[in-house]
């Protein structure tokens, strides 16, 4: 008999279907060069169920993929192959200036590299526009992987409103609304993509350094958290978010279910790399805690990390 229940125990738990999403952030930032065509080839080799990237827009009003506001030295090369020492405004600069960078390869040099010491270099990687992004993907990925784009602006500065045009528009245009979420730390653009189109998931991200400034409506489009008995989960449900993307720090047992009873979904990402054991660790207990997926740069360890899931989790989870 106990034999047989054992037996039973087995074969309920490889039945079960064991959710969290694992998102490549900006491709695989942790194996190879962020934000870029080739960077995206070695997330895709994972079996990762989103694909991450950061947008902003140029002088000419092209939206490519770039983290940062200004040109990064740490991984941006000029056209004679020099690291760049001087950082200059995305949006000074026009599309075709913007091609004749490199940004394959992190500086040896910084202290950038020294966080990813497992990225390959592709030295003749360039800055991608949305519009090729979005073809490689439905080229080169399964229908299955979903797709998020980050919209990087300066809350302090107008509302981003030709961004968020161009963005819906090239998703509109390709036929990627379902599969297709965007995210912002500047909740204007996601109230501004809300109303302009409805069937595009929007995710508010959330940063614990910023918390302070949610007393202020800075970042969160003027809303006030407080007005909200300071419940990050209210907020965003009441604004008609659909994700709540928070750093790992903030999220706890507690504020995660609050966030599934209001019927949002939790992705958590990482700012800064944990000590040795520490990451996985820390993946770990968000796991346990519920999280409904993570945007990670190295898919290869949580991969593995999904694949060894505790029986006892898994089970309690589907009780």
């Amino acid at each position: 008999m106990i034999k047989l229940l054992i037996l039973f125990v087995v074969f309920v738990y490889n039945q079960i279907s064991w959710s969290l999403d694992i998102c490549g952030h900006r491709g695989a930032r942790g194996l190879a060069p962020e934000n870029t065509l080739e960077g995206f080839a070695v997330a895709l080799k994972y079996p990762i169920d989103c694909i991450d990237m950061d947008v902003t827009l140029t002088k000419d009003n092209e939206v490519v993929l770039y983290h940062d506001l200004f040109l990064n030295p740490d991984i941006t090369r000029d056209h004679k192959n020099h690291w760049i020492k001087h950082s200059r405004p995305i949006k000074e600069l026009n599309l075709h200036e913007l091609q004749t960078y490199n940004v394959g390869q992190i500086n040896p040099h910084s202290r950038y590299a020294l966080k990813f010491p497992k990225q390959k270099s592709y030295h003749t990687a360039k800055i991608p526009t949305l519009a090729q992004a979005l073809t490689f993907i439905q080229k080169h990925a399964s229908p299955n992987i979903r797709i998020q784009i980050e919209l990087k602006t300066d809350p302090i500065a107008p509302p981003a409103q030709k961004l968020v045009a161009a963005v819906e528009h090239l998703i509109s245009q390709q036929h990627l609304e379902a599969r297709t979420k965007i995210q912002a730390f500047d909740w204007r653009c996601l109230q501004l993509l809300q109303k302009r189109n409805p069937h595009i998931q929007t995710a508010y991200l959330t940063e614990q350094k910023k918390e302070y400034l949610m007393q202020t409506g800075l970042w969160t489009a003027g809303y006030l958290l407080k007005d909200y008995g300071y419940s990050i989960p209210k907020m965003i449900n009441a604004l008609h978010g659909t994700y709540w993307d928070a750093e790992d720090v903030q999220l706890n047992r507690k504020n995660i279910s609050q966030a599934h009873l209001l019927g949002l979904k939790v992705y958590a990402w990482s700012n800064t790399p944990k000590k040795k054991g520490g990451y996985l660790k820390a993946m770990q207990q968000l796991i346990e805690d519920d999280v409904d997926g993570i945007i990670t740069d190295r898919p290869d360890l949580l991969l593995k990390l999904r694949q060894s899931k505790p029986l006892s989790h898994a089970l309690e989870k589907h009780a």
